[in-house]
């Protein structure tokens, strides 16, 4: 809305200056609402909504002439087109909701990054405890068998 708020001060604008240096065809300050609907190529509601904007914070008044309704920029309102007013506050919105989404994905992007390190070092853990215990196992079968070999040679049978 912002935006579109920006290209209808910009279409006012441009026609107060023309009227004020005598450049208009019909020398009238405004717009009728139909021509500005035209340049604007949107919704007539949505231009009522940027309409009544405009009019509460005074950068444009109504203009009727030959009784057909229309606009015309205020002083206020060329001044806040050539200050680039809603631009300016476009990207401030822009920028606001980037924020938001900022600190929204950092902290869990954070949280995976720390779920995948634990992950990592669990898995390390077990690795390396598998090893141990394969290697305690391999201990015990050398002893076992070398029990075995020992018990078979030493074991001498009396004769009788």
């Amino acid at each position: 809305m912002n935006l579109r708020k920006h290209k209808l001060l910009g279409i006012l604008s441009e026609q107060y200056i023309l009227s004020e240096i005598g450049e208009t065809e019909n020398k009238e300050i405004g717009l009728n609402d139909d021509v500005i609907l035209e340049k604007l190529k949107m919704s007539k509601y949505k231009y009522e909504l940027i309409k009544q904007s405009l009019l509460d914070s005074a950068e444009v008044e109504r203009h009727n002439p030959r009784y057909i309704l229309g606009l015309y920029s205020t002083l206020k309102g060329v001044a806040s087109f050539n200050d680039k007013k809603y631009t300016k506050a476009f990207f401030d919105d822009i920028i606001n909701i980037l924020k938001n989404i900022v600190q929204i994905v950092i902290p869990i992007l954070s949280l995976f990054i720390a779920y995948y390190a634990i992950q990592l070092k669990i898995s390390e853990v077990n690795n390396y405890n598998q090893k141990q215990i394969d290697t305690l196992r391999k201990e015990i079968k050398i002893l076992k068998s070398n029990k075995l070999k020992s018990e078979t040679q030493t074991k001498t049978y009396p004769k009788k």
